[in-house]
C-alpha cells in the first residue's frame, strides 16, 4: 500500500509539531510563575496563636472562609489587605485562580 506524497509530508510535519519543545508555552509559563510570585507578596502571613490560659479573654473561634477549617494554634495564617484571615496555603491557591478576597471581593492588586 503507498500513501500520496503529501499525506507523508503532513505526517512528518505533525510528528515535528508534537514534538518540538513548546517555547511559546515555556515563556507564557515562566512569565505565569512570576506574576504568581507577585501577586502572592501582597499576602501577610501570621503564626495563628490560641491563648495560652483561662483567664485571657477569649475571642470567637475563627474559620477559614475557603476552607472552612478552624484555626489551630502554630498554623500560618495568610491576611489581604483588606483584613480577612485564611490559612495561607488556602489563600495562595485561591489567589492563584482569582485575584481578589473570597469574602469582600475586594482586589488584591494595589
Amino acid at each position: 500500500m503507498s500513501y500520496p506524497e503529501s499525506f507523508i509530508y503532513n505526517l512528518q510535519s505533525l510528528h515535528y509539531i508534537r514534538t518540538r519543545p513548546f517555547r511559546y508555552d515555556q515563556e507564557a509559563y515562566m512569565e505565569e510563575k512570576e506574576d504568581d510570585a507577585i501577586l502572592l507578596s501582597y499576602i501577610k502571613t501570621r503564626t495563628h496563636r490560641v491563648a495560652a490560659s483561662k483567664d485571657e479573654v477569649k475571642k470567637p473561634k475563627e474559620n477559614c472562609a475557603i476552607c472552612q477549617a478552624k484555626f489551630k494554634h502554630e498554623e500560618s495564617i495568610g491576611t489581604l489587605g483588606c483584613g480577612h484571615e485564611y490559612h495561607t496555603s488556602c489563600i495562595k491557591q485561591w489567589l492563584l485562580r482569582k485575584k481578589d478576597c473570597p469574602v469582600c471581593r475586594a482586589s488584591v492588586l494595589p
